[in-house]
């Protein structure tokens, strides 16, 4: 997907949904969303959806084929040490997730 053209809706779930309401969130989200419709619409509609760490994994395979971005609340600027919790860029990337936010007011 690019990133640049059409709209981007984004959200941040913060400290909500652990892998089961991740799981649920998407088989519920799959279940109403008609792509027919975005078609008609004649909208090219992305979104992003930043998960909890825990829920990254299910968050990727639960998307699907949908116009999904999934990005960490966080990400380190160090490629690897002792920064107990946090995690690295090169560790989201070979989760598959390429998105994440920096700098937010509760990381500060």
């Amino acid at each position: 997907m690019n990133p640049t053209r059409g709209i981007l809706v984004a959200g941040n779930w913060k400290m909500n949904h652990a892998p089961a309401g991740t799981h649920a969130f998407f088989q519920d989200l799959h279940a109403h969303m008609d792509p027919a419709v975005r078609a008609a619409l004649g909208l090219q509609l992305r979104g992003a959806l930043f998960v909890p760490a825990i829920s990254l994994a299910t968050g990727l395979e639960g998307r699907g084929s949908l116009p999904l971005f999934i990005g960490a609340q966080n990400v380190h600027w160090e490629k690897a040490g002792a920064f107990t919790g946090e995690i690295s860029g090169p560790m989201l990337t070979e989760l598959g997730v390429s998105w994440a936010l920096v700098g937010h007011s509760e990381r500060r």
